[in-house]
């Protein structure tokens, strides 16, 4: 059973953000399946929507998606330094329900 909730975006201002996974979902999934809202912004990229979540045991994500990207899936965004697969990613899977083969990229720094 998901696990998790929707944070407020102010969470992140400030923070530098790094790209840490991504999922096959798209934000569509995750609002239909998870009720999880983005919101739309932009930086020097792109326009991009985003949600910013927390699982059950702390962890917390900006889950993001450029509108422009051909590519498909949402990525996980974590705070510079503090990402380690061994941990982010299985606690994100139990909060969300998905499974690893919904993980399509783990950075590895």
């Amino acid at each position: 059973m998901p696990t998790l909730k929707q944070l407020n975006g102010k969470l992140f201002d400030g923070i530098e953000l790094v790209p840490v996974f991504q999922v096959r979902l798209e934000p569509e999934d995750f609002k239909a399946n998870l009720g999880i809202q983005f919101q739309e912004d932009f930086d020097d990229l792109d326009r991009f929507i985003w949600a910013a979540i927390e699982t059950s045991s702390g962890h917390q994500f900006a889950l993001t998606r450029y509108v422009r990207n051909p590519g498909s899936g949402t990525t996980a965004w974590m705070p510079r330094g503090t990402f380690s697969p061994q941990i982010h990613v299985p606690s994100f899977l139990v909060a969300t329900g998905l499974l690893d083969s919904d993980i399509t990229w783990v950075r590895v720094d």
